[in-house]
């Protein structure tokens, strides 16, 4: 397990052709949704199930049994497309903190099922989701480590993905305690061993690079 969490990297990056052909089949079917609060559902039990398009800005969402940060998603994105109640249960919804603007729409899932079967949109439907699994079972897989070197250094590689003028805004003990259980002390620890031997330079708090793979 600890060699898989240490050289673990994200999926790849959003496929914008599909989401772009499945934009262009569900807009014209779907409705405005304006959320009453920044934390939200788009889905009520009594009613059908709802598929979201997000259409502008950026989406967090937290995981409901100890409120860590899951993912935080920017626009274009789709939300709801599995078909699971349990999203609902097992997540909470909110809009992102630094976004400007928010706009959603949202179509009844069914009507989408039967929209893309019936203008050949499930092939770009099966790709998009393809990539929701794939980050799901990446997070997933960051959350059940036990090891605190592990997941910091699992974090700090997601980190090194980012253009350098997003890594440079990002306090890398805030983005781990966000997106973990570790307590802060823990982090630190973890992250002074790391610079101590030269594993990552940073500056400010901030991660400037990688040098050298991690220890296994």
């Amino acid at each position: 397990m600890s060699n898989n969490i240490v050289n673990l990297t994200r999926p790849k990056e959003k496929p914008l052709s599909s989401l772009k052909q499945l934009f262009s089949l569900l807009i014209p079917h779907s409705v405005p949704f304006y959320p009453q609060s920044k934390q939200f559902s788009f889905h009520k039990k009594s009613e059908e199930l709802q598929v979201l398009l997000l259409i502008k800005g950026r989406i967090e969402i937290y995981t409901h049994s100890c409120q860590i940060l899951f993912v935080d998603i920017d626009a274009p994105a789709i939300l709801g497309m599995q078909g699971s109640e349990l999203l609902y249960e097992a997540y909470q919804f909110q809009i992102g903190r630094k976004s400007d603007e928010t706009i959603m729409r949202t179509v009844p899932l069914s009507r989408c099922i039967e929209i893309l079967t019936q203008s050949h949109g499930l092939s770009a439907m099966l790709d998009y989701q393809r990539y929701i699994r794939d980050y799901q079972l990446y997070r997933n897989t960051i959350l059940a480590c036990k090891k605190t070197q592990d997941i910091v250094c699992a974090l700090l590689n997601e980190i090194s993905e980012f253009p350098p003028e997003k890594r440079v805004k990002i306090n890398v003990a805030n983005y781990i305690g966000e997106r973990s259980t570790l307590a802060r002390s823990g982090i630190m620890k973890v992250l002074a061993l790391m610079k101590e031997e030269n594993y990552i330079q940073t500056e400010k708090g901030k991660l400037v690079k990688i040098l050298k793979q991690f220890p296994a």
